[in-house]
């Protein structure tokens, strides 16, 4: 049983942040399959694409296209949106919770959104006028480390949540956008964001490129972090970020908290049969 009454909330990322910086593109049809078996492994929300550039970012093209076939869903479906412009795309096409992006640092936030933090929080705030309610989400690059700035001092992660919050988000998504955070740094950034704002209204999403994540997720859990991002297979990583090789996978997350008998309610038999079938999908020109 879980230590107190909240659940663990795990969002599959694959579709989106899994294949974002990849080489490969997938077709909508295959992407759409790879949906529903991952929904079908009992994942019950998926972050299934992005509204963004398709010359920035051409693995998330046709996302449209991708968000009107899957149609209504007994998953949650995220789609990830830069400005008002991919959020009108993202609701006129199906998507039923919306996810936007900043940084804890100027510099990534520059290289990521060519704008300054300041400009992408006026630019999430005209995404909130106009969400309909939905569920809203701010990511939050580099909160451990930036490949432009080095370490992020705790106090700008804290500063940009709460300006989000304000701002409308609904849930704070802090991000370890290269790999580097360790256990070490992972309790006490979250016992200093508890001091400030409610864990509840927090999820944390790892890279494993040193191989941390699975110990960060862990004394995450033990500070309270109740709301977890993962992508099948490990796929992904931000592609203006350098070095920010694989997310950590969904099946070792869900075998993580599984050996600390924490329910996950995902099938990791139907997971690992899933990403095997995934695994020899043949690419497709876009």
């Amino acid at each position: 049983m879980n230590p107190d009454s909240t659940p663990l909330r795990i969002v599959e990322v694959g579709p989106r942040d899994g294949l974002q910086s990849l080489d490969a593109r997938y077709s909508v049809e295959t992407r759409l399959e790879w949906i529903g078996k991952l929904a079908q492994a009992g994942i019950q929300e998926i972050e299934c694409g992005a509204f963004v550039r398709n010359d920035l970012v051409p693995a998330m093209a046709n996302c449209d296209q991708l968000f009107q076939s899957l149609g209504a869903t007994p998953f949650r479906k995220w789609a990830l949106v830069p400005n008002r412009r991919g959020m009108e795309s993202a609701l006129t096409s199906g998507a039923d919770a919306l996810a936007f992006f900043t940084s804890a640092t100027e510099e990534f936030s520059q290289k990521n959104t060519a704008c300054s933090r300041e400009e992408s929080i006026d630019r999430f705030r005209e995404i909130v006028k106009d969400s309909a309610d939905l569920p809203l989400r701010a990511y939050i690059s580099c909160c451990f480390e930036c490949p432009y700035e080095g370490l992020v001092d705790p106090r700008e992660v804290i500063t940009m949540s709460l300006r989000l919050l304000d701002a409308g988000a609904r849930e704070i998504v802090i991000s370890d956008t290269i790999g580097s955070a360790n256990a070490q740094q992972m309790g006490p950034l979250i016992d200093q964001l508890s001091d400030h704002l409610p864990l509840s209204s927090v999820a944390l999403h790892l890279h494993d490129t040193h191989g941390h994540a699975l110990e960060c997720a862990r004394v995450a859990w033990e500070h309270g972090i109740r709301t977890f991002d993962a992508s099948a297979g490990g796929l992904g990583g931000c592609p203006f970020a350098p070095g920010a090789s694989g997310n950590v996978s969904t099946e070792a997350l869900v075998n993580l908290f599984q050996g600390m008998g924490i329910d996950t309610g995902i099938d990791t038999k139907g997971l690992a049969e899933t990403q095997a079938w995934f695994s020899v999908q043949k690419t497709s020109d876009l």
